[in-house]
């Protein structure tokens, strides 16, 4: 059965702090080994607001999705919004398609496609149309 999900920015690096316990409940999915903290709130969240630093202010924003299902969060995508020579593009944080070692959105490996849906249609609806 397919869950519906719905999707909500976090545009404020500042608010992203809400998140962190959901954050580190949803890292236990990614692939890091057994009893790693590689992807844990406490490693992530410097190094994300570090990698923003690469670019001007002005150039970037930050654009978190997060999915919701049930009032519980499911699944994290962060990106940002680049503001280049060509206009406005969205990257995934930590450069040309990778987010860390976990690869797309956080989440259940299980809802990874629906979690997909839900960010493709809130971006068309949000963002592209």
């Amino acid at each position: 059965m397919k869950k519906g999900f719905t999707v909500s920015q976090i545009t404020d690096p500042k608010k992203l702090l809400g998140i962190g316990d959901d954050w580190n409940r949803l890292s236990e999915f990614s692939s890091y080994p057994q009893g790693s903290d590689g992807g844990s709130w406490d490693r992530s969240f410097p190094w994300l607001l570090g990698w923003l630093s690469e670019l001007p202010e002005e150039q970037r924003e930050a654009l978190i999705l997060v999915a919701s299902s049930g009032g519980q969060v499911a699944g994290i995508l962060p990106l940002m919004i680049h503001e280049g020579a060509e206009g406005s593009e969205f990257r995934l944080i930590g450069s040309h398609g990778c987010f860390g070692d976990c690869k797309g959105i956080l989440g259940a490996p299980a809802d990874q496609t629906a979690l997909g849906e839900a960010v493709a249609s809130y971006l068309s609806s949000q963002w592209i149309g």
